[in-house]
């Protein structure tokens, strides 16, 4: 009886131990399925990053361009402005010699105006174009956060990676 009683205990063991790997093969195969599928999304995600870092250093190309346009612009505008600054003395020595001719003198005078009022309107526009520089820095400075908190996001992309395979592992 006793032995009947252990080939019966031995006969279910057996079973047991099949359901068991049946089981396990079972896991095993739906643990690779979702493996693959967290791989694919990190690789995606990875992708989607490196797209967004192409974008902003391209954004910050475009943007460098348009600073030394401006600061060009800014120097012609400085150029234009020491000429009016030479027009205006050499009216000055004009009106000095025509004393003698009142109309012409008296248009001189308005000519003089005209242009001591462009010089203020191009000093205006340095102001301006100042103050669009030091924005333009801002802009640069925002731009290089962004490419920094990018470089953390693909940082943290990797730790997720990192993470989701141990976790795709079978458990032993």
């Amino acid at each position: 009886m006793n032995r009947e009683h252990i080939e019966r205990l031995t006969e279910t063991l057996g079973h047991l131990e099949s359901d068991i790997k049946r089981r396990d093969d079972a896991v095993r195969e739906r643990t690779r399925g979702v493996d693959i599928t967290i791989r694919a999304l990190a690789g995606a995600m990875g992708l989607l990053a490196l797209a967004n870092l192409y974008f902003v250093n391209d954004l910050t190309q475009e943007v460098k361009l348009m600073v030394a346009a401006l600061r060009e612009m800014t120097g012609h505008f400085t150029a234009v402005s020491e000429r009016m600054d030479t027009m205006t003395g050499t009216i000055d020595g004009m009106d000095r010699n025509v004393a003698l001719m009142p109309v012409i003198r008296d248009q001189m005078h308005e000519l003089a105006g005209r242009v001591d009022r462009m010089g203020g309107d191009v000093a205006l526009m340095r102001g301006t174009a100042a103050s669009m520089d030091a924005r333009m820095d801002g802009l640069n400075a925002g731009i290089f956060d962004m490419s920094m908190r990018f470089r953390g996001l693909n940082r943290s992309v990797s730790g997720v990676g990192a993470d989701v395979d141990q976790m795709a592992r079978p458990i032993p």
